[in-house]
């Protein structure tokens, strides 16, 4: 079997939002580290990333070791391979599966604002031609939005076994239990 890829988001997945957290809830990671990165698509406006070294190494790992192929799904494009990435750790190089179209909503409750309405998500229509491109790979798609549009969630399901859908919660991003389910399903 092909390896297979990752369609890896950026926004509470690996940059998390602990700042939005109660105060009587704990981040998941110890080792969050924080730090400024400029946006070029917004004007040079700098964002605080805080990520997880532990999540950001194992994704690499099973990048780099050849068990997965990470590509970006991401309303960041192809600036994620820029600062952001630099600042992570990630390599710079990793595959755009689709620019945001300029007009597009960020998620899928901006496009329509009812849950789980269909809205035309774009995410949604660049996954769904990753898929069909690929139906020989095992396709992990990681996005703090999926659960949001009913479509992405069926599509999942009715693709189980060639997709795995991961939905972080935004605050907290990728958790050691989804990285057991990403990893137990690029081994399976």
């Amino acid at each position: 079997m092909a390896v297979p890829i990752i369609a890896l988001d950026v926004d509470g997945v690996i940059n998390s939002f602990p700042t939005s957290l109660r105060k009587d809830e704990k981040p998941v990671w110890d080792d969050l580290t924080a730090f400024s990165c400029p946006v070029s698509l917004h004007g040079g406006t700098s964002f605080t990333i805080t990520h997880s070294p532990t999540v950001i190494n194992r994704l690499l790992e099973m990048h780099t070791s050849g068990q997965a192929e990470i590509r970006w799904l991401t309303t960041w494009g192809s600036e994620a391979n820029l600062e952001l990435s630099k600042g992570v750790g990630f390599p710079g190089d990793f595959e755009v599966i689709a620019e945001r179209p300029q007009f597009a909503a960020y998620t899928p409750l901006q496009t329509t604002g009812v849950k789980g309405d269909d809205g035309g998500w774009w995410k949604l229509t660049a996954f769904k031609q990753l898929a069909a491109d690929n139906p020989d790979r095992k396709i992990i798609w990681i996005d703090d939005d999926l659960a949001y549009d009913r479509h992405a969630v069926e599509f999942v399901k009715n693709h189980e076994g060639h997709v795995l859908g991961i939905c972080p919660e935004t605050d907290y991003g990728l958790t050691p239990e989804h990285l057991s389910r990403i990893a137990q399903f690029v081994a399976d």
